[in-house]
């Protein structure tokens, strides 16, 4: 009878032991990466799935501004990156092969973010220690922070995104390998960027107070909007929330007109 007990206190004992193992952290997603690796800054949205503990991720072309105590230099963009890597529990290591390196990043993942340390930099000199550190934030909402993604319909159908930046002349875009992807300005003289909520005229040209200009940029070709509107939404701790939804045309061919619909997030800051 004692033995009898003992087993059936085993057999609970082990059915606890299962039931609290540590799960793999879920880490499947829509990631905004921001790393500072060997003097560089590299920003980019990482597309993540993962099979059981295997993670791969789909890496837009990236460049990557660098700021040495030996002067300023790219990373060029490189089109050819990949993600590959494991969770263990809530610890993630996984690689991205660019720039001829293999950066090996290692973090901590709790929920929706996580951060940790890179090493593999090829472009620094001999060094102890890491090569740099990175985290990342998980979203859903399409527009991320200092982000803008817009669909083109038209003349052109894609999907495009990549960075945003905010000052007093307007809202300007680029995407991830650094190159301008367009924006939306205003003329000064008729008064600055506007910040406070609100629906303004886009036209051709800005000419009036409530409106905005500018265009967008696709494969090297420039589209002028020409009508519509751009919505702020909110205004808050130096950064602003916005939409658009207006016609472009390529000035060489007017009748090549593309619809952009999309919004931005960016940052604001006074430019000197």
């Amino acid at each position: 009878m004692r033995d009898a007990f003992l087993l059936i206190g085993l057999l609970a004992l082990a059915g606890c032991d299962s039931g609290t193992a540590p799960r793999d952290a879920a880490v499947a997603g829509k990631w905004l990466y921001r790393g500072q690796v060997g003097y560089c800054t590299i920003n980019a949205v990482l597309r993540v799935r993962q099979d059981g503990s295997t993670v791969t991720a789909t890496v837009p072309p990236l460049a990557a501004g660098c700021y040495s105590p030996f002067g300023i230099f790219e990373l060029p963009a490189d089109p050819s990156i990949t993600l590959s890597g494991r969770v263990d529990g809530d610890s993630i290591t996984f690689t991205l092969d660019a720039w001829g390196s293999r950066l090996v990043h290692t973090a901590a993942v709790s929920g929706d973010s996580m951060s940790g340390t890179v090493t593999g930099a090829d472009w620094l000199p001999t060094h102890s220690g890491p090569d740099g550190t990175f985290g990342a934030r998980r979203y859903t909402t399409e527009v991320l922070p200092d982000r803008f993604q817009l669909v083109l319909s038209g003349a052109v159908n894609d999907t495009i995104e990549g960075s945003a930046d905010g000052t007093q002349f307007g809202v300007q875009f680029y995407y991830d390998d650094i190159t301008g992807a367009g924006g939306l300005t205003k003329n000064l003289n008729v008064g600055g960027f506007p910040l406070v909520p609100g629906t303004y005229r886009v036209y051709d040209r800005t000419v009036q107070r409530d409106s905005v200009a500018g265009g967008v940029t696709y494969r090297g070709a420039f589209y002028r909007f020409r009508d519509g509107t751009a919505t702020i939404a909110s205004a808050t701790d130096g950064a602003f929330r916005g939409t658009l939804d207006a016609t472009a045309y390529l000035p060489a061919d007017p009748n090549q007109t593309v619809q952009v619909r999309g919004g931005f997030y960016p940052h604001y800051y006074i430019q000197q």
